[in-house]
């Protein structure tokens, strides 16, 4: 009887410690995603593998599709290639407005603030890191908790210094300018060549540079 219920233990033990430390698909998938797309944070809703993996950790993945909430994947193990999909929530991290700012205003450390929401709802352009934002002015007035994005900050002020740069396929030159008016990554702007004194226009790369095309 004693017999019986060791091995009785033994084997709900044995069970309890498997259950622990098993591989779930579900928490190789999200971490996948983190470290393949830079998410902060994802949660799987459903997930589905047309075959048992038998709780095998995979050599490989390969997303096929992912598309607002839906995934699509392949998953390796031992060359064979299992097609799996899932309903996922995966959230980037932005940075946005504390209060309403106004045109011009220079933004400071205090006038931003961390927020995590859904990667499809990120708009194009927005800034993730602090300090490409503190500093620069904004292009127009925001309301607070706006995402802050390339277009909505003066890169380059008018009367600036820049750095103007034309890139050939067999050379690349850079002169010294002055910025004629504001310009935010993207955007056409008028500049002055110091070395000829003539106007030309070019488009803002970042806070120094501006590219030249003739």
């Amino acid at each position: 009887m004693k017999i019986k219920i060791f091995l009785l233990m033994f084997s709900l033990n044995f069970l309890i410690y498997k259950n622990c430390f098993a591989f779930h698909m579900n928490d190789f998938l999200a971490n996948y995603l983190k470290n393949e797309f830079g998410f902060e944070e994802v949660y799987i809703d459903s997930l589905k593998i047309n075959s048992n993996m038998d709780n095998e950790i995979p050599d490989n993945v390969r997303v096929e599709k992912i598309y607002g909430r839906l995934l699509k994947f392949e998953a390796i193990k031992n060359e064979r290639v299992y097609e799996g999909k899932a309903e996922i929530r995966a959230y980037k991290k932005v940075l946005v407005s504390k209060n309403p700012l106004e045109k011009g205003k220079e933004i400071s450390e205090d006038d931003v603030m961390e927020k995590l929401i859904e990667y499809s709802k990120v708009p194009k352009g927005a800034v993730t890191e602090r300090s490409s934002i503190v500093g620069k002015s904004l292009k127009s007035s925001i309301q607070a908790n706006t995402i802050f994005t390339d277009a909505k900050l003066i890169s380059i002020k008018k009367g600036e210094n820049v750095v103007l740069k034309i890139d050939r396929p067999n050379f690349s030159v850079k002169m010294v300018g002055k910025a004629l008016e504001d310009g935010n990554i993207g955007k056409l702007i008028r500049v002055l060549n110091l070395s000829s004194n003539k106007v030309i226009k070019g488009v803002v790369h970042d806070d120094k540079t501006v590219i030249v095309n003739f």
